[in-house]
């Protein structure tokens, strides 16, 4: 009896063995199970993200394609910006030529060309005389004068004129003049060029080159 008592024992731990191995390969199949799902959703996962990365790429790449449209586009917008600003700034040039066309037709018809040539040689020859006698009174204490007036043919005669002590002017001819005078007048001439061309001819020289302009002077000239 114990015999049997001892086996029904062992028959029972076996059976509760076999009980417990079976509950414990029922939770091994869940677990098998579930990492297999696990697996298959991990998958769709990295297949999800490998999607989406590739989608970033196709998404940054079209960015670029825009970025680089929009800056082309704002770059021909500034270029018709400058075209119509050319092309404003032209049609003014041209306006004002027009007019200017117009206006020296005008010249032209009321003076004649000879006219025209005339009307602007005696202006400049007047320009010229004002500012060579500018110089020439600082040179001549006011003592001397110089006239400049437009000949036939379109030559310059120069007529000059000195201050008699009593205050009255005296003309008289440049080859009659003192050395000390001669010189005063060609200097202040060749300032009175000089000053016409910078304001004129917009020629400007930093550059003055003088030939013993002392010569001729007395003491009171070169002082």
């Amino acid at each position: 009896e114990l015999i049997r008592h001892k086996e029904k024992y062992h028959r029972d731990k076996t059976d509760s063995i076999r009980t417990k191995l079976k509950q414990a390969q029922d939770v091994q199949s869940k677990l098998s199970l579930d990492l297999a799902a696990y697996s298959k959703k991990a998958k769709q996962i990295a297949e999800v993200d490998l999607i989406i990365s590739k989608l970033r790429s196709d998404v940054e790449r079209v960015e670029d394609v825009f970025n680089s449209s929009m800056e082309m586009y704002q770059n021909q917008c500034m270029e018709v910006e400058r075209i119509d600003d050319n092309i404003s700034a032209l049609k003014h040039d041209k306006d004002a030529l027009t007019n200017e066309v117009k206006f020296t037709a005008l010249i032209v018809d009321v003076f004649g060309t000879k006219g025209v040539q005339a009307f602007v040689l005696q202006n400049v020859i007047q320009a010229l005389q004002y500012r060579t006698q500018t110089y020439l009174n600082e040179l001549s204490d006011g003592s001397l004068q110089l006239r400049l007036e437009v000949g036939t043919n379109d030559s310059i005669v120069k007529k000059s004129a000195v201050r008699d002590p009593d205050g009255t002017w005296r003309n008289r001819p440049l080859s009659s003049l003192s050395g000390g005078q001669w010189r005063r007048i060609s200097l202040s001439l060749s300032l009175g060029f000089s000053h016409l061309a910078s304001t004129r001819g917009k020629f400007r020289s930093s550059l003055l080159v003088l030939d013993e302009p002392l010569t001729h002077l007395d003491s009171a000239g070169r002082a």
